[in-house]
């Protein structure tokens, strides 16, 4: 996807609303990436929220706090197998 149409996605969905959360569980459902969110929320809100803020709102977002519990599970189930192995 072009930044052209980036924008106009955004665009649209900060019509329905300026909530981030919402912003950031839509963007997730069209497959950006945390990193691409980021990259994008960052630049619409670069007067409003720092760098750091949005990717802390991005961490604690309930869309991606679920994928991120799944892939602390998934580490720590590595750990539990690498200790028994040892």
């Amino acid at each position: 996807m072009d930044m052209k149409s980036i924008e106009d996605l955004v665009d649209s969905l900060l019509k329905e609303t300026k909530d981030l959360d919402f912003l950031i569980c839509e963007l997730n459902k069209n497959k950006f990436s945390q990193g691409e969110t980021h990259f994008i929320l960052n630049k619409k809100f670069k007067n409003i929220y720092s760098f750091q803020e949005i990717g802390e709102k991005i961490i604690n977002s309930h869309c991606w706090k679920k994928m991120l519990n799944e892939n602390l599970l998934i580490e720590n189930n590595i750990i539990d197998f690498l200790e028994k192995e040892d």
